[in-house]
């Protein structure tokens, strides 16, 4: 694994949102959601801008002959997915697809609907610790130690 951010083995893009680094030209990002959400937007660019809408036309660009067996790529992907490699796919599918990338790139068991949690936490901002904080404090000044 390249990067525990980083499920799908991603090169590197600048574009990319929650980015931090790279290594060896694999992207490195902040939290694994970020990481997921990289796979659904460069799957979203595949099918919508590129016409890529089969699992063995995306295999063939995402894990292309000269870095990869693309054929046990696509053969992987397409079972885990539970779609036929030549099927024509679309948006609702690629969570489907995301969990078939995975499991040949890194070995990870993820279900779609897991997938979309991971995504969602990648834009969700974490209060916890603010309430927290709010509390020992609030608690702090409210019982008078926090007067001067």
């Amino acid at each position: 694994m390249i990067s525990s951010t980083n499920p799908g083995n991603v090169r590197y893009y600048s574009g990319f949102s929650g980015l931090v680094g790279q290594k060896s030209g694999f992207a490195i990002f902040k939290s694994e959601g970020y990481g997921y959400k990289a796979i659904y937007s460069i799957l979203s660019t595949y099918l919508n801008r590129y016409e890529l809408n089969t699992i063995s036309k995306i295999g063939n660009r995402y894990a292309p002959t000269n870095e990869n067996n693309t054929s046990n790529w696509v053969n992987v992907v397409s079972q885990v997915a539970g779609i036929p490699a030549n099927q024509i796919v679309s948006n609702a599918d690629i969570y489907k697809i995301i969990s078939g990338i995975v499991r040949i790139e890194n070995g990870i068991r993820i279900t779609p609907g897991e997938i979309e949690k991971k995504i969602d936490s990648a834009d969700s901002f974490n209060f916890l610790p603010f309430l927290i904080l709010g509390a020992i404090f609030g608690t702090f000044y409210f019982t008078g130690n926090g007067k001067t």
